[in-house]
């Protein structure tokens, strides 16, 4: 009888959450082993691992437009991550109370989603004009 290999790429420990994009094409992934990582749902291939908490990550989820993940951890914060990139963009720090609900609500963070975005997109013209800081 054969014996199965171990999976090439994964999480190292459990996973806490799973969800997928607003398009249906990607899976965030949020877990112990203190990593996001994102699939391709159709192939189940990772894409790519979002480092950075220093403890469980507990939820992860998609922006409205499936351009951001943000995860909350058991470190007490929220990261926001671009999801094509894997870049870092935010952290948010003393994030206790969203993070000790142990999960993070699609619903309530889609108006901060749609802020940031509409803030990225506000410094992205601006600097484009030249004038990054107007």
């Amino acid at each position: 009888m054969a014996s199965l290999s171990p999976p090439e790429s994964g999480h190292s420990a459990l996973v806490r959450s799973a969800v997928f994009s607003p398009d249906g094409q990607l899976v965030a992934s949020a877990s112990d082993d203190k990593t996001v990582k994102v699939w391709n749902a159709a192939t189940g291939e990772e894409i790519r691992t979002l480092p950075g908490h220093s403890s469980d990550v507990i939820s992860a989820v998609f922006s409205p437009d499936g351009q951001l993940v943000a995860s909350g951890s058991d470190d007490k914060t929220v990261k926001i991550w671009d999801a094509t990139t894997g870049e870092e963009i935010r952290t948010r720090e003393r994030a206790q109370r969203i993070c000790q609900k142990r999960r993070l609500q699609p619903r309530r963070q889609a108006d901060r989603f749609r802020q940031l975005g509409q803030n990225r997109e506000n410094l992205e013209r601006r600097h484009r004009r030249g004038n990054p800081h107007s």
